[in-house]
């Protein structure tokens, strides 16, 4: 066997790549904690504190906190873990299902490599800002084979979950008209939901929990218009001077996402379906009012995923040589005054997914190849 042989089949090992992901995970961890830069996690962990406490998770000091009284929950474990143990701890039930997620696809061995390197980059960013988002594009991808597996009450647990986590998880319920049992997955959804709305309850009183969904709600209302985030809003705004309101844009965005929806011949076949969810794992980072550079993890495996399941066409291949630099590698290539002047006032790293969703959008509408349901 040739080197160039055996390297391919080392890097599209899943043995190989899981060890990867575990080592950029745990080196990942402890850099940012040695260097003092956990500051996300810090927060999340005292918010399971003030929960208990029956502090308000919504008003300063904590006005840094942007998550349900359930994620504040879900957290109190980590304050009896040690910090250094618990960082990696966090990352890690971030990574691993992201990582075993990707390979619960029903595509190639060598398509899922392909996805798991692309995205690895802007994986080690969200790992280092100790962030959810590898636990939110997981939970987006197991609600996908869940429902191809006929299991509509795990597919439900897997959208709740991740609302609970952040809002934009609901998007997942665009998923559920493309298959025959999504009305039971609805239903599913709502019991789901309740379970874990309630769920702080065992540490803290009804009213005071219903209290905290209030402030929640006002919370986020609040900050809805204030911010345009890397988005397609930033994007407007920053390039055109336009100052439209953040939900005008994410409607119209809305809009253009559910289009193919309309196709209901098509539902039938695999590849439609999984454009759609690469459309959707793209969307709710372009259009999310406070995406950040760690949210682009979500995106980019949009991105990956559609890169994986089409032709391999110069223009395809431009536009993610085009993703990779000006999303996934700039910060690491560019000296800080040229990406603290121009990229990210500009908004630069979503324009690259903007223009992929455009591409994907026109794609869905033509993918007609694949498995019939």
């Amino acid at each position: 066997m040739r080197v160039r042989d055996k390297l391919y089949t080392l890097v599209t090992a899943r043995g190989f790549v899981l060890l990867v992901y575990l080592g950029v995970t745990v080196a990942g961890s402890i850099q940012k904690y040695l260097a003092g830069e956990h500051s996300n996690f810090r927060i999340f962990v005292t918010s399971g504190v003030d929960l208990v406490h029956l502090r308000d998770l919504y008003g300063p000091p904590y006005d840094t906190y942007h998550y349900t009284p359930t994620f504040a929950f879900l957290m109190i474990p980590f304050f009896h873990v040690p910090a250094g143990f618990g960082v990696v701890l966090w990352n890690m039930l971030n990574a691993l299902p992201f990582f075993y997620a990707i390979n619960s696809l029903d595509i190639s061995e060598r398509n899922k490599a392909l996805i798991w390197w692309i995205v690895l980059w802007e994986l080690l960013t969200s790992v280092q800002n100790f962030q959810t988002n590898g636990l939110i594009a997981a939970l987006f991808l197991w609600t996908f084979t869940a429902l191809e597996r006929g299991r509509p009450g795990w597919a439900a647990m897997c959208i709740a979950l991740s609302a609970f986590i952040k809002v934009l998880g609901l998007t997942g319920v665009l998923l559920f008209p493309l298959y025959p049992q999504g009305v039971a997955a609805s239903l599913y959804l709502v019991l789901w939901g309740l379970v874990l709305a309630l769920l702080p309850w065992c540490v803290v009183p009804l009213g005071h929990l219903v209290h905290l969904y209030g402030r929640w709600v006002g919370h986020l209302l609040l900050v809805h218009e204030a911010s345009q985030g890397t988005s397609v809003m930033g994007i407007l705004r920053a390039w055109f001077g336009l100052r439209l309101g953040n939900l005008w844009i994410q409607l119209v965005g809305l809009g253009v996402l559910c289009a193919p929806l309309l196709l209901r011949r098509r539902y039938r076949f695999l590849h439609f379906r999984q454009l759609v969810l690469a459309s959707m794992l793209i969307w709710v980072v372009l259009f999310n009012h406070k995406a950040e550079s760690p949210a682009f993890v979500i995106a980019m495996t949009g991105v990956a995923l559609w890169f994986a399941l089409q032709e391999k066409t110069k223009l395809h291949l431009a536009l993610l040589a085009v993703a990779l630099v000006f999303t996934s590698f700039y910060p690491d290539l560019l000296p800080q005054w040229v990406r603290q002047t121009y990229m990210t006032p500009y908004a630069v790293k979503a324009i690259p997914g903007l223009l992929i969703w455009l591409k994907l959008q026109h794609d869905i509408s033509r993918a007609q190849q694949g498995t019939p349901m």
